[in-house]
């Protein structure tokens, strides 16, 4: 991880979010459904793990994700992802495809590497972030184990969506 100057808002690392502020600005819960189809039964709190190397997207997604209400963990290159997804289970990764040190199908190889030798049920949700996804791009993707993609520009709705289906929790009545 790229050492960081005096206080930002990338820092702690790790947030908590607010247990009060549960919907990415914009998003009620009204467009959210619509967004999504149908209202979840409930939100879990997911612990993210946001891989992105360019400070203004990590600036921008880790303040959508906190204001979902996620935990988020930020970092710079595919390497670091790699030794903090191999310390620590997350539930969802985001992933940018174009980093130095370790790109992001490298890192995701990896990940999935070490899922596999460690025999564990739990996978996590690897979603990969491109400025190019056509159909050629996202085999790449799903042959690196990632899940699914999101498209740069990042769109507050496809990300709303994607929380919204790896999040939602089996309410039973």
């Amino acid at each position: 991880m790229k050492p960081r100057n005096g206080p930002s808002e990338l820092d702690p690392l790790v947030s908590q979010g607010s247990p009060t502020d549960k919907m990415a600005p914009g998003l009620d819960e009204r467009s959210l459904a619509s967004t999504l189809g149908s209202v979840p039964a409930a939100q879990r709190v997911l612990f993210i793990l946001l891989v992105e190397d360019n400070p203004s997207n990590q600036r921008l997604l880790l303040r959508m994700l906190q204001r979902s209400g996620h935990r988020v963990v930020v970092a710079d290159n595919g390497k670091d992802a790699v030794a903090l997804a191999s310390s620590q289970y997350f539930d969802l990764i985001f992933m940018d495809i174009e980093m130095p040190i370790l790109d992001g199908i490298k890192a995701s190889l990896e990940i999935r590497a070490l899922e596999k030798s460690l025999s564990t049920s739990k996978k996590t949700h690897i979603v990969a972030m491109a400025e190019h996804v056509q159909e050629e791009n996202q085999q790449r993707f799903s042959s690196a184990g990632m899940d699914g993609f999101l498209q740069k520009p990042i769109d507050r709705a496809a990300v709303a969506r994607i929380l919204g289906e790896i999040g939602r929790v089996k309410v039973d009545t």
